[in-house]
């Protein structure tokens, strides 16, 4: 059933709506008052210390310029003003902003997200997203079928496109949460020039229709299954697409994003915005409502992931290709690994997944061979002996450097190699997954908690993990699914969840800590 669409409230409810918001916003100045007061000091502090260096460096040069020396406490006083004012012209145009924002969103009839609710939305945008995703200034509705959700969205780490120059992409979106109804995984954005060679060079396979020229070439349409999404997008939902052009649409089961990425809509565009994007939800989810998904599609196997990177093709296929070969191993190979007498071989793809990181061990060998040419170039060059000590110094902390990243790789490699042949095979119960601080090539680190069931103190036991084995770890901390385990015989707090690395989809390299 489709959602119903958005409603727009009478006069005189809008008026008693902005007096009850007007309220809170009374409550709030306070608040408000002393975060201005912060990012003013903050601003003002960092741009006095600036002005005081500027000063010290430009006095003797702009001396003869000007007719007189310019002091620290100039340069001090100037800058702390000019940032100052910078900081709070800047904080007092956000809170304008997002206080007109509220008057705009209780009128088309929706209430402010609060924070918590917030925080939580970035976590869940980012099944669809794939990338860290947050959320601020938001407004919700909840329908008869579905949660409605408006708000401004950053998401890191942008694809390739126009906008790849900033670290986060902001823009105002739409976020449709439906209780029953599923999509199709699928990504569809505006095709650029940069986006266009990308996907021809990696082979992403950009599903066109050849009764619909315009769309395929004014957006790029990635999903799978292809069949359901080619459904998907009939003829009306093309036509809408090419009349609203510019948008970015992202589906994954019952969620869906609907963006312009990049744009940033003004309170007085939130109304046209939002009808803009609920009319393309509304187009998709009329035209799946035939489409049957499946919820609990088989595992990957080698052979489909094989398949699969042929469709690609490109240096995506390529690139899955080779680490099919180094890293796959599915589920009955480990347990074959595990029934071994100890000390067991380690099968070639365990290995390549818990080797040391080829990044680290790279710039630890770049480290190492400068320092190493450097102190043989201080030690026969003929030079100053102060410089010839001054070259040695660098070029030895270049080398202690390089050589002590290469000693932990190394370390820490050999000790999850000796984990695997001589570990403890145990079976326990993942009881949390929570994120931690940390990333490793890339990849955030995560920390599990879980209760070994032949522990009669049930105590709780904690490892980290990272890479895919975390969305096996989440689906085992739901499910309560027994995991198998490897536990160090000489030092018992050590683990090694051993499960999380059976190739369900992909299983890449995920060093343990």
């Amino acid at each position: 059933m489709p959602i119903a669409p958005m409603r727009i409230v009478s006069g005189s409810q809008r008026e008693t709506n902005l007096r009850a918001e007007q309220r809170t916003h009374a409550q709030r100045k306070t608040q408000e008052g002393l975060i201005l007061l912060v990012i003013a000091a903050v601003s003002g502090i960092g741009a006095a210390l600036t002005g005081a260096i500027l000063a010290l460096i430009a006095s003797g040069f702009l001396e003869p310029w000007i007719g007189f020396r310019i002091t620290w406490w100039q340069g001090l006083l100037v800058g702390g003003l000019i940032g100052a004012g910078g900081g709070l012209f800047q904080a007092i145009s956000i809170n304008r902003r997002s206080r007109a924002l509220d008057q705009s969103a209780m009128s088309l009839g929706l209430e402010r997200l609060s924070e918590v609710d917030t925080m939580q939305l970035g976590d869940t945008a980012k099944t669809v997203t794939g990338r860290e995703t947050r959320f601020w200034d938001c407004y919700f509705r909840n329908s008869e079928t579905a949660r409605i959700v408006l708000g401004d969205m950053g998401i890191e780490h942008p694809d390739i496109d126009e906008h790849n120059s900033a670290d986060e992409l902001q823009q105002t979106c739409l976020f449709v949460e439906f209780d029953e109804f599923l999509f199709p995984d699928f990504d569809l954005q505006p095709e650029g020039i940069a986006l266009r060679v990308l996907d021809k060079l990696t082979g992403k396979a950009d599903l066109d229709f050849d009764d619909s020229p315009k769309f395929s070439k004014k957006y790029i349409l990635t999903g799978r299954p292809r069949d359901a999404v080619i459904e998907l997008f009939s003829r009306p939902v093309r036509d809408l697409l090419e009349s609203h052009t510019g948008f970015r649409v992202m589906a994954k089961q019952n969620r869906l994003l609907v963006f312009r990425p990049g744009v940033t809509c003004r309170p007085d565009e939130t109304g046209a915005f939002l009808r803009d994007a609920l009319s393309i939800v509304v187009a998709l989810q009329s035209s799946g409502a035939e489409i049957s998904v499946d919820t609990n599609p088989r595992p990957l196997t080698k052979t489909t992931a094989r398949a699969e990177a042929d469709q690609m093709g490109g240096l995506v296929g390529a690139c899955l290709h080779r680490r099919l070969r180094k890293e796959a191993i599915e589920a009955d190979e480990i347990t074959v690994f595990l029934d071994q007498p100890v000390p067991r071989r380690i099968p070639r793809a365990l290995h390549n997944q818990l080797k040391g990181d080829p990044f680290l061990v790279f710039f630890g060998s770049f480290f190492g061979a400068g320092g190493l040419i450097g102190l043989v170039t201080a030690l026969a060059a003929p030079i100053d002996p102060g410089d010839r000590l001054l070259m040695g110094l660098l070029a030895g902390v270049f080398l202690l450097v390089g050589g002590t990243i290469l000693f932990l790789v190394k370390f820490f490699e050999r000790r999850r190699m000796q984990l695997l042949k001589r570990g403890r095979v145990a079976t326990a119960i993942l009881t949390g997954l929570s994120q931690t601080p940390f990333v490793n090539g890339n990849e955030r680190v995560f920390e599990v908690k879980f209760r070994l069931l032949d522990d009669p103190d049930s105590q709780v036991r904690r490892t980290r993990i990272q890479g895919y084995p975390v969305n096996i770890a989440r689906k085992r901390v739901k499910s309560g699914q027994p995991t198998v385990v490897l536990q160090d015989q000489d030092e018992p707090s050590r683990f090694l969840l051993i499960d999380c690395h059976a190739f369900g989809q992909v299983a890449f390299k995920t060093p343990i800590w």
